[in-house]
């Protein structure tokens, strides 16, 4: 799980122009020579390019939303590699995240804790329309029979046209849309393994 990271840098070793990052809080090394830091920036925190999918929709906001998470639940996004895959689904007005599950030809709900750290897409293309149209036709499409290739980027593809009243979306621009995000979060995911590999040494 990804987790926050101090971001620092030290004058200790002649690399003050190098971003460091700590997984710790109390102590912060320097992660070239090992010295409690004389830092040439303060440490200051930062979270996770993550959003949590289970948060509801404040009334006036584009409810018009997509969750990615990595397929391997127990990998995260700690360790996601290029080539892995990911889970979509769609999130409704309440954080209710609707995802269709190929191997078991049916569909999800999940309103707790398994997209609490998800890539959150918001569609900002579909802007006219408000909470109780999106739910039913979030409903509407879920409840209609599917094809046996049919899958969770496919399925997220049908309800935002369906809503945009074209075919608008598409699986290349749908990951186009998401890959903006995952690029970031698997930056953040290489620092805090790099960070995490030097407080175990």
């Amino acid at each position: 799980m990804l987790k926050s990271l101090y971001q620092f840098r030290t004058k200790c070793c002649g690399k003050s122009n190098v971003w460091q990052y700590s997984a710790a809080s109390r102590i912060l090394p320097c992660q070239f020579c090992g010295t409690i830091g004389d830092f040439t920036s303060l440490p200051c925190e930062i979270s996770p390019p993550t959003n949590n999918a289970h948060t509801a929709v404040f009334p006036g906001s584009c409810p018009v939303r997509v969750a990615f998470i990595p397929s391997d639940i127990n990998r995260g996004f700690l360790n996601f590699e290029v080539g892995d895959e990911l889970h979509c689904g769609i999130i409704d007005t309440s954080g209710c995240v609707i995802s269709y599950v190929p191997k078991e030809r049916r569909f999800q709900k999940d309103r707790s804790n398994q997209w609490k750290q998800s890539i959150v897409c918001e569609i900002a293309e579909i802007r006219e329309i408000d909470g109780p149209e999106w739910n039913h036709i979030i409903e509407t499409v879920s409840n209609e029979p599917k094809d046996v290739d049919y899958d969770c980027l496919e399925f997220a593809i049908e309800v935002l046209n369906r809503v945009s009243g074209k075919n608008e979306f598409s699986r290349e621009n749908l990951s186009e849309i998401m890959g903006r995000q995952l690029f970031d979060v698997m930056e953040f995911a290489k620092m805090q393994r790099k960070a995490l590999r030097f407080r175990r040494n």
